[in-house]
């Protein structure tokens, strides 16, 4: 059967009113999540662990007496403190928030459609699209903010027309949320004020959706002494204009953006101009006013990754929380074209850009190695938080992989060698990457007492600057350690309590070993 063989009759069979339009989406999004379900990537764990510090009283931070904003996800954070508090497990919790954020994303979607005029089988396979989209699902539950702040975001559209206190709530959860959500937040209260509708006290609250963005900002120099998230600053070129910003990561973000969506967005261009040609109407009068919200919704999410040079993390997470908003975008201007087979098209066409979209199974590094493997640094954290209960002993561990090692280790002093938690690195002139910036000397200066990443020619650079220092490191390795990916150097002073704690742990074949000794071992196993 073909498109075009709709008929009126058969379109009208599929209406929503012979299906509970809550019931297919959602059991779709319980197979998704059944078939991509992760575990919290390692940056989740830097969110846990200010959540529980928060919960347990020491404030939101990542160390105890450092007001340093880690984080870039504040709302997220605060949420998980909660669910800490309620005895859940903030793995478990991010997961299931996570979950429930998408699901109402599906929701949302379907009534955004609805709102905009699509018919309600238009309405109801948009909504199925966002949940078989496994990067959208498998991106909200591995831990983050993508799910929440994509459910924000169509939240602010459906809430666009009454513009009333759920409208301004939802600007100000975007600010909250993400750092960009702050630009997006107040660009959209701003075009609400632009674009007045029914009542003139309306318009009071983009207004306060405004002055909210501006107390999260207060919030956050308040709690921080800073306007920015120090994890945002240190991916941050600083001292570089914007044409040389762009010059360095443009490149990177444009193939970062065609990698991860390039895909669907061609097909949805083409669909789109082929409809638009053969039914010779204007694109103004197809697209209309009341879409130009979520334009600039996927304007900002196309800019996002070319100004910053995209994003290392699995599941397009830097993109997803968009792609709901473009799959009802598309949906809405083909149903408008006219005509029940501009619906059967308009209702087909999401379902094909979620199934010709970037499909990504739960692994990092490129594909080589799983996700879950980040779990040799539990051990890690574990073996060090027992380290320093048994000695008294809570020296620094300086690290690239900051959180499940410090997250476990809740009484050790972590600092970031890739400058997310660390200020004075984060703030250094020059260009910033997707993965932050270091400065080795800084690092060394802090005196740690275990070095420890997934990269092993860091340490190789890092004791090269360490060359002349009063502080000596040997390896920490074994087996199951390099093949997990977790590289170890300590001073000798911790290297063999770690050697004890983590046999105690089940790896029986820790071993003490010269630095440069490890060093040939780890290339040979897993190159450079």
């Amino acid at each position: 059967m073909t498109l075009t063989s709709f008929s009126s009759a058969r379109v009208r069979r599929l209406q929503v009113s012979r299906v509970r339009p809550v019931v297919l989406p959602l059991a779709l999004l319980s197979v998704t999540f059944a078939l991509t379900r992760s575990a919290s990537i390692d940056d989740a764990y830097i969110s846990y662990r200010y959540a529980a510090n928060l919960a347990s009283g020491r404030g939101l931070v990542l160390n105890a007496g450092e007001r340093v904003e880690g984080i870039s996800n504040m709302l997220w954070t605060l949420a998980l403190s909660l669910a800490h508090l309620a005895a859940v497990p903030l793995p478990v919790a991010g997961s299931a928030l996570g979950l429930l954020s998408v699901a109402g994303s599906v929701l949302l979607t379907d009534r955004l459609c609805r709102r905009l005029g699509a018919p309600p089988v238009v309405a109801l396979l948009t909504a199925c699209s966002v949940a078989v989209t496994t990067d959208v699902v498998a991106g909200a539950t591995m831990g983050l903010e993508g799910g929440l702040f994509g459910a924000l975001l169509l939240l602010v559209l459906v809430s666009w027309d009454a513009s009333g206190p759920t409208f301004a709530l939802g600007v100000i959860s975007l600010g909250a949320t993400r750092p960009e959500g702050l630009a997006i937040g107040a660009v959209l209260a701003g075009l609400r004020l632009a674009m007045p509708r029914g009542e003139p006290r309306r318009r009071w609250w983009p207004v306060l959706g405004i002055a909210g963005l501006g107390g999260v900002e207060l919030a956050r120099l308040a709690l921080f002494g800073r306007l920015l998230p120090t994890s945002v600053t240190a991916k941050r070129d600083i001292g570089l204009s914007l044409l040389t910003s762009l010059r360095l990561h443009g490149r990177d973000g444009l193939a970062y953006l065609v990698h991860r969506a390039g895909v669907p967005a061609l097909v949805a261009a083409v669909v789109l101009v082929v409809a638009l040609v053969l039914v010779r109407r204007r694109v103004a009068a197809t697209i209309g006013a009341d879409l130009v919200p979520a334009v600039v919704v996927l304007v900002a999410g196309a800019l996002l990754p070319v100004l910053s040079g995209g994003d290392w993390m699995p599941y397009s997470r830097l993109i997803t929380p968009y792609f709901p908003v473009g799959y009802v975008a598309v949906a809405v201007v083909l149903a408008r074209t006219g005509g029940q087979r501009a619906v059967a098209v308009a209702a087909v066409v999401p379902l094909v850009l979620a199934a010709v979209g970037h499909h990504e199974l739960p692994l990092r590094d490129n594909g080589r190695t799983a996700l879950d493997t980040d779990r040799g640094f539990d051990r890690l954290g574990r073996a060090l938080e027992h380290v320093g209960a048994a000695s008294g002993a809570r020296g620094v561990l300086a690290t690239d992989v900051l959180g499940r090692p410090c997250f476990w280790a809740p009484s050790r002093r972590c600092s970031d060698i890739l400058g997310l938690a660390e200020p004075a690195i984060a703030g250094r002139p020059g260009p910033g990457s997707v993965y932050g910036k270091t400065d080795y000397a800084y690092t060394l200066s802090l005196r740690p007492a275990v070095l420890a990443t997934d990269t092993w020619p860091r340490l190789r650079d890092i004791l090269a600057v360490a060359r002349g220092g009063s502080v000596s490191y040997v390896a920490v390795e074994s087996q199951s350690l390099t093949r997990e990916r977790v590289f170890v150097l300590a001073d000798t002073a911790t290297a063999g309590p770690l050697r004890d704690a983590l046999r105690r742990s089940g790896d029986r074949g820790v071993l003490i070993a010269p630095a440069g000794s490890a060093f040939a071992v780890w290339d040979s196993a897993v190159g450079g």
